[in-house]
């Protein structure tokens, strides 16, 4: 798979993500939201959750690779200030495990921007369309924390994808 991307990085772990996606076979994009032909393009948008965000490196792919895709990355700590700049990244400081992802995704010019800091995971959004909201982690945990986690998002329903590393 190739899995380098020239420009500067946060991290080296982006090369998981991009490994992922290739073996995969689908990418976050606009054309994996299941809507109708009438929906406005920024109901198609990709959300995806970055759990376990910080130093950014999936984030960066993501807006990178994808720059169609919305993310909220998650973290303790704050991602790398370029994606902290980002429009289209919405950063929640919190923890990964407990965070829960909003009802509705986030649309075009919906969220409230980068750098947000919110910790309750709720967004300003009115385009309720989950069938195109993908979850990535890369946090560091015990494989049975990780495998909860999963569990849980399958459970919920909340992610049409997920990508997790443990």
């Amino acid at each position: 798979a190739k899995v380098d991307i020239i420009e500067k990085m946060p991290s080296s772990a982006y090369r998981k993500l991009m490994e992922g996606i290739e073996c995969m076979g689908v990418r976050p994009s606009s054309t994996t939201a299941s809507s109708s032909s009438s929906s406005s393009s920024s109901s198609s948008l990709t959300t995806v959750v970055d759990l376990g965000a910080c130093p950014g490196g999936w984030t960066a792919v993501v807006r990178r690779c994808f720059d169609d895709s919305r993310v909220i990355a998650v973290d303790r700590t704050v991602v790398d200030s370029s994606l902290m700049k980002d429009g289209m990244v919405d950063f929640v400081k919190g923890d990964a495990f407990a965070f829960e992802p909003p009802e509705r995704t986030l649309a075009e010019g919906g969220g409230s921007g980068s750098g947000s800091g919110s910790s309750s995971g709720s967004t300003s959004n009115d385009n309720n369309n989950n069938n195109d909201l993908w979850m990535i982690s890369d946090v560091i945990a015990y494989p049975e924390r990780a495998t909860e986690l999963m569990s849980k998002w399958c459970e919920m329903k909340w992610a049409s994808h997920m990508i997790v590393t443990m």
